[in-house]
């Protein structure tokens, strides 16, 4: 619900993505990358140059929506992508990019529905056309755990953030650490109930950002993190 106006937000193919860019991090362009795109979800820098986006497309799925990939040369004019493996039934998204992943190419996590519940998995690609899931993320706990952050450790290690739900709906944060896509394992986060939704390596340091929970709603938090 939008607390200012308590009315609903825009939902399925409603949503309209944007891309804001700035030459001094104060003032602020808003672009429209093309119509029928939900939402973008994450922009990674290519190492050729470049970016990619990556989101939601409702064109051929109003109701659910494929997974979108877009591409740039300069962060102004976007072309989206053809691309295989992100579509079919059920909503697919995809949530942050690593390029180029571990083997080349890139790799995502995102969310798929699985039967009646939504999952978050990590899908692969070696020329950013063809996608496949390559592992489900496992839970932590009695609920379903989503994924929202992804990056590389200085080892190589991948690390993927986001939270742990119990069946009343809370959510505690939790990372995934690994040497392989295959191998990710959950690790609990201390600091009480919330989110995380990006992280980032710096040398031996790692910064989560989120959201806590608390009585009166949702609190924007950072956590310092320290991996054994």
């Amino acid at each position: 619900m939008d607390r200012a106006t308590d009315q609903p937000g825009p939902t399925g193919a409603d949503r309209q993505a944007a891309v804001w860019t700035s030459a001094d991090g104060r003032n602020w362009q808003r672009l429209r990358p093309g119509p029928q795109l939900g939402e973008l979800f994450d922009v990674a820098a290519r190492p050729g140059g470049g970016f990619l986006a990556t989101g939601v497309d409702w064109s051929h799925d109003p109701d659910s929506g494929d997974g979108a990939l877009l591409a740039s040369r300069d962060g102004h004019q976007w072309d989206r992508l053809t691309v295989t493996g992100l579509d079919g039934p059920g909503p697919t998204a995809l949530r942050r990019l690593l390029v180029p992943g571990p083997d080349g190419g890139a790799l995502a996590i995102g969310t798929r529905l699985d039967g009646a519940v939504t999952r978050s998995g990590i899908w692969t690609s070696a020329d950013l056309q063809g996608w496949s899931e390559a592992a489900t993320l496992p839970d932590a706990g009695a609920g379903t755990a989503s994924a929202w952050g992804l990056t590389r450790l200085g080892g190589g290690s991948l690390l993927v953030a986001g939270a742990a739900s119990d069946l009343n709906g809370t959510t505690t944060p939790l990372l995934w650490t690994g040497r392989a896509v295959s191998s990710l394992l959950p690790r609990g986060v201390r600091g009480g109930p919330g989110t995380i939704y990006a992280v980032a390596v710096h040398g031996t340091a790692i910064t989560a950002i989120g959201a806590r929970s608390s009585r009166t709603g949702p609190i924007a938090s950072a956590w310092t993190l320290t991996l054994p």
